[in-house]
């Protein structure tokens, strides 16, 4: 099943300001006892090795996809969030269990 991707126009307008191309790829966050939660990080740009993620083309977009991120309905949600010099794309989604 294709992944689907869900973008405001907030978020759209900031991808395309830093050149259209956006990366989403897991993060495991550091944990005490058995390992961290995994997470979502986002990078402007292409990644190093593309073999290891889905492009997906959303009109003048291109979002490198981490392949096997376990979503929730096949769906990502990506969004604006911050101010001023600390804004950033954040994606949501991830299935927990």
């Amino acid at each position: 099943m294709s992944l689907t991707i869900s973008i405001n126009d907030e978020a759209r307008s900031w991808i395309e300001k830093k050149g259209g191309f956006l990366t989403v790829k897991t993060l495991k966050a550091a944990g005490c006892c058995g390992g961290g939660p995994i997470e979502l990080a986002t990078d402007f740009g292409k990644p190093e090795d593309v073999n290891f993620f889905e492009e997906i083309t959303l009109d003048n977009l291109t979002i490198f996809v981490q392949k096997g991120i376990p979503t929730k309905d096949n769906q990502l949600t990506l969004k604006l969030s911050g101010i001023g010099f600390f804004k950033h794309i954040t994606a949501l989604g991830i299935s927990r269990f």
